[in-house]
C-alpha cells in the first residue's frame, strides 16, 4: 500500500588509547528510515472519520565521544539531528500527520562512575530542541530530561537493586499547551535463588 523504500545506515568509530585502561573513542552515524501507518492508526482514523495517513521518512546523524577510564568511569556526549517528513502522531481525537519537516536537534550526555565493588551511580542529561514544519515545538517531546540511578549489587552478583529518578521538563501538547512537569522514582530488586531459578 506504501510502495517501496530502501534505508541505510552508515557508522563510524576511531579508538584512541590514552594510557593502560583509559580510552576516548569517537564516533558517529548518518541514516535513513521508513514508516508506514500502523494497522491501528489506519483502523483508528477510518472509525472516526479521521484524515488518511500516508508514510512518514526520515533522515538523521550523531556525533559523539566517550571516555573510559581504567577506574570504571564512563562518560559519553552525543549531538544529534533528526528530520522526519509526514510526521504521523496523535491529535485531539485521531492521529494526524504534519506534511512537511519536523526536526529534533539535541545533546545527551550519559555516565556511570563505581563508587565501590557493589555500588555504582548513573546519570544522563537530554536537551532536544524539537520543530514542526509550523516551527513551533513538537507535541508530546520533552525539552529536558534528567535520569539519576544507583545500582547495587553484592560481590556474588545474586542480589541486585537498582534506584531511579527521572525528571521530565517543558513539553507541550496539540494546541501549544504546556504539560506539567513531572518526576518519577523506580526501585527494582531482582535475587537469584540459584543459577537457574
Amino acid at each position: 500500500d506504501f510502495g517501496h523504500y530502501t534505508s541505510y545506515r552508515a557508522t563510524t568509530a576511531y579508538l584512541l588509547t590514552l594510557s593502560e585502561g583509559n580510552e576516548v573513542k569517537f564516533k558517529g552515524s548518518y541514516g535513513t528510515g521508513f514508516r508506514a501507518p500502523s494497522l491501528s492508526e489506519i483502523a483508528y482514523n477510518i472509525s472516526q472519520s479521521g484524515p488518511t495517513l500516508e508514510q512518514e521518512t526520515s533522515k538523521g546523524y550523531d556525533l559523539g565521544i566517550e571516555l573510559h577510564t581504567n577506574n570504571g568511569l564512563f562518560i559519553e556526549a552525543i549531538y544529534f539531528h533528526q528530520e522526519i517528513e509526514d510526521n504521523i502522531s496523535w491529535g485531539v481525537s485521531n492521529y494526524v500527520q504534519d506534511k512537511g519537516i519536523s526536526k529534533s536537534d539535541g545533546v545527551e550526555i550519559n555516565s556511570e562512575l563505581p563508587i565501590d565493588d557493589n555500588f555504582s551511580i548513573l546519570a544522563n542529561y537530554t536537551y532536544n530542541d524539537t520543530e514542526n514544519s509550523s516551527g513551533l515545538q513538537r507535541i508530546r517531546r520533552p525539552e529536558n530530561t534528567i535520569n539519576i540511578g544507583l545500582r547495587f549489587a553484592t560481590n556474588d552478583n545474586r542480589l541486585k537493586v537498582n534506584l531511579n529518578w527521572r525528571s521530565v521538563e517543558d513539553a507541550q501538547d496539540s494546541g501549544q499547551v504546556s504539560l506539567d512537569d513531572y518526576e518519577v522514582l523506580d526501585i527494582n530488586a531482582s535475587y537469584a535463588l540459584s543459577d537457574k531459578l
